[in-house]
């Protein structure tokens, strides 16, 4: 109409239309975190406003909030067992993944490293040590589990009909820390080849390095045995029953007793004071 000046379009504003895509499902939360209480903040202001978190990453004290991750139903990409590198890190712990696996929690082992992604199987495997994590578990955290978070695990992470042809061959089990890839296949295609690699390696050392030893765990009943670890009022303790590599001597079966935060004593005949706390640590190695 005359008169009428053309007014601009109003300002395209980036932050808000994430917001939106957030709210009708066309974008997902993964939520870099660490302390319980920033994670519990979160989740209930996600609650509050009906959007899902779709991952927490590090979340480095989950396991103390375990509870509640799982009723919202977030996935949690931890560390095998980083802690104490910074403030955030100092309530960390390596069970955490065991825990938050218990609980019910879709939980993966992560990297943040270009290093540590070469070797996530033997990352994964940590956890049959810190929590008797079963194998099968263990091996999803780095495969299934990650596949899942992403919303892919209906074409990659197991090894099912129809899925993704991607396919790592091992020369011994994965959990295995001298097992390596032999062959990688992606998307049914030839990406790695090993004997078709050059190296420097002479024909005696490939030879050798064919097959690493099987991998052996530790029988159910030693995986299974907790240690009596009592505080000692007197700062004495008495570490029973080991074998004991003194590296400077030979080995033993015996005794370190450790008194005012000193070793006092190393033998296979060492007297114990009665005011020791002692720690029996028969068919453990110290």
């Amino acid at each position: 109409a005359e008169g009428v000046t053309s007014m601009p379009e109003p300002r395209r504003d980036l932050r808000l239309e994430a917001l939106v895509d957030i709210l009708e499902g066309r974008s997902f939360i993964h939520c870099h975190c660490y302390r319980a209480d920033e994670i519990l903040m979160l989740l209930r202001i996600a609650d509050e406003l009906g959007i899902k978190v779709r991952s927490l990453q590090h979340v480095l004290e989950g396991y103390k909030v375990a509870p509640e991750i799982a009723a919202h139903g977030a996935s949690c990409s931890t560390f095998s067992d980083w802690w104490e590198f910074k403030i955030e890190a100092l309530d960390a712990i390596p069970f955490n993944a065991t825990l938050l696996w218990k609980a019910g929690i879709n939980t993966v082992i992560k990297s943040d490293d270009a290093e540590l992604m070469r070797h996530l199987p033997v990352e994964a495997a940590k956890s049959l040590r810190y929590g008797n994590m079963p194998e099968h578990a263990a091996l999803a955290m780095v495969t299934l589990n990650s596949a899942r978070e992403l919303g892919l695990d209906q074409r990659i992470g197991s090894l099912e009909v129809g899925k993704d042809g991607d396919v790592a061959v091992f020369n011994g089990h994965p959990f295995n820390a001298f097992s390596r890839c032999e062959l990688t296949v992606i998307d049914g295609r030839v990406r790695f080849q090993r004997d078709r690699q050059p190296t420097a390696m002479s024909a005696g050392s490939r030879e050798c390095s064919k097959g690493p030893h099987p991998l052996m765990l530790a029988p159910a009943e030693v995986r299974e045995r907790k240690l009596d670890l009592s505080i000692s009022d007197h700062g004495l303790y008495a570490l029973r029953g080991a074998t004991i590599h003194p590296v400077d001597a030979p080995d033993l079966v015996g005794t370190v007793l450790i008194e005012n935060g000193r070793i006092a004593a190393v033998g296979a005949d060492v007297a114990v004071p009665e005011s020791a706390t002692a720690i029996d640590l028969a068919g453990f190695h110290v």
